[in-house]
Formats: C-alpha cells, sequence, structure tokens
C-alpha cells in the first residue's frame, strides 16, 4: 500500500512538472484558472497537484487575495 501511495505522489509530481515545464500546456491552465465561471477542487491527490501548480495559497498570502485555506 505504501509503495502505490508514493507512485501516486510520484505521478502528481510528474503532472505538475509537464503543466509548469511546458509554455503552451500551462498557458491553457493559467487560461482556466483566469477565467470567472470557473471552479476547482482538489480532493487528495488533486489537492497535491493543485498545491504544486500554485494554485493554492500560502496562507500569509490568503487574506491579500481574497481566497483563504480551510484546515
Amino acid at each position: 500500500m505504501l509503495a502505490l501511495v508514493a507512485l501516486l505522489s510520484l505521478s502528481i509530481i510528474r503532472w505538475a512538472a509537464v503543466i509548469k515545464y511546458n509554455p503552451l500546456v500551462l498557458a491553457q491552465f493559467n487560461a482556466f484558472r483566469e477565467r470567472k465561471d470557473t471552479f476547482s477542487l482538489g480532493v487528495c491527490n488533486g489537492c497535491q497537484f493543485l498545491a504544486l501548480l500554485g494554485w493554492i495559497p500560502q496562507l500569509d498570502q490568503g487574506k491579500e487575495n481574497g481566497a483563504y485555506i480551510l484546515i
């Protein structure tokens, strides 16, 4: 089971890297994120993925941009 969790975590890191370091794909993700009519929900590995993309703000940044993290 631990190997599966490690494999999934590594997979998420790779997916995030593919997006972050491919300018065409990154532009598409950024365009999606900037839209006002979309909603993104990351659960479990999805949350890790959004964090690796930088879509989840730091707690000290939350007040500045109007977003908050509830833990």
